[in-house]
């Protein structure tokens, strides 16, 4: 980017693969910048760079994304874009659902966990949780806009004034679809893979003709907009929901009003929100497992994307991976691209990392 200036681009890792057989290749780039990967076969690849730098004082990443079919000796440019490195993050994210005692698929006790990745106490207060438009089964209809924008099809919001809601150093909040002990209670079952009984806020949908329980332990987090008004709310179980953390401007349903965007259905028209890629703290990509990956977040957001190939009714999640240890706080991997951060087919264990 013009932004960053000079850079040396000789000895950076570059990421090659093809996407239909997922195999892997990586090469170092030389003093020219280029890499070269010898005696592929044709396909459909991805090519991804994740580059550290220090730009005005700070820790930043250069990530790059890019698709292309390989049918030939071909040459590709591989544009970087500049990445923030998160203080709070999203450390695990489960949403495959389970096979219940009664043989179906029960997807009630999803949870996503937003860790504090820095040395300093943060306020979570304001912080909104946002899925994309797209549940990525076929191309997103918004690349002319996800550049410099997300397109996001729900928000919900973190109460509190300001100072209500601190996150120690090293610890977490978990939001959770439903805050009950899904091993124990009533509503729950035994197969079950997780305890959220003490998450820290839940996603309650009202609606007069929902179903969705309040659990009174939990407090909710704040509905700011739906693009449709299901009975529950819920993530894709296949793996379709790419979601993220953004700091909205204060009066969020004012703002809202003004940056829907429309979409076409067959019988009924939606509207979705967009508001600029600046204001999204952390990302993460999830695709569904033995399908395309049709990624819709761009670069600077996030470079790859991460599955969990067990798929659906698998009781599995995903967890970012611990970089290092510093006086005795864990500091999670961050490097703005999916498929190197996270650990996937990992059973879920609200606050808790390798």
């Amino acid at each position: 980017p013009e932004e960053v200036g000079a850079l040396a681009v000789q000895g950076h890792t570059i990421s090659f693969k093809n996407e239909i057989k997922g195999i892997a290749f990586q090469a170092i780039s030389d003093t020219l910048g280029h890499a070269v990967f010898a005696n592929v076969e044709p396909g459909l690849y991805t090519l991804t760079a994740s580059i550290h730098i220090e730009h005005n004082n700070r820790k930043r990443i250069l990530n790059g994304y890019l698709e292309m079919e390989v049918n030939a000796d071909s040459a590709f440019v591989l544009s970087l874009r500049l990445a923030e490195i998160g203080r709070l993050v999203i450390s695990q994210y489960y949403y495959s659902g389970y096979l219940s005692s009664g043989n179906s698929l029960n997807y009630h006790d999803q949870f996503v966990e937003i860790y504090n990745n820095s040395a300093d106490t943060l306020y979570a207060d304001g912080l909104s949780i946002v899925e994309h438009a797209s549940n990525a089964n076929t191309p997103s209809p918004w690349k002319h806009l996800e550049p410099t924008h997300m397109v996001v099809q729900n928000i919900w919001t973190i109460p509190g004034n300001g100072f209500d809601v601190p996150v120690l150093p090293g610890k977490s909040l978990v939001l959770a679809t439903n805050g009950f002990n899904h091993h124990s209670d009533p509503n729950g079952d035994t197969n079950s893979p997780v305890d959220l009984g003490d998450a820290d806020f839940e996603y309650f949908l009202y609606t007069e003709t929902g179903t969705d329980t309040d659990y009174p332990g939990v407090p909710n987090l704040v509905e700011v907009y739906l693009a449709n008004t299901p009975t529950w709310f819920t993530y894709a179980v296949h793996g379709g929901s790419a979601i993220a953390l953004a700091w909205l401007p204060e009066d969020i349903e004012s703002y809202v009003e003004k940056n829907l965007v429309p979409y076409e259905f067959v019988n009924n028209t939606r509207y979705y929100c967009t508001f600029p890629n600046a204001l999204v703290e952390d990302a993460v990509e999830t695709v569904k497992a033995n399908f395309e990956p049709y990624k819709r977040l761009d670069a600077s957001l996030d470079a790859g994307y991460v599955v969990v190939e067990a798929g659906s009714k698998s009781g599995l999640c995903i967890r970012r991976k611990v970089a290092e240890i510093i006086d005795g706080r864990k500091v999670l991997m961050d490097t703005n691209n999916s498929t190197e951060d996270f650990e996937h087919d990992v059973v879920p264990v609200p606050r808790f990392f390798e």
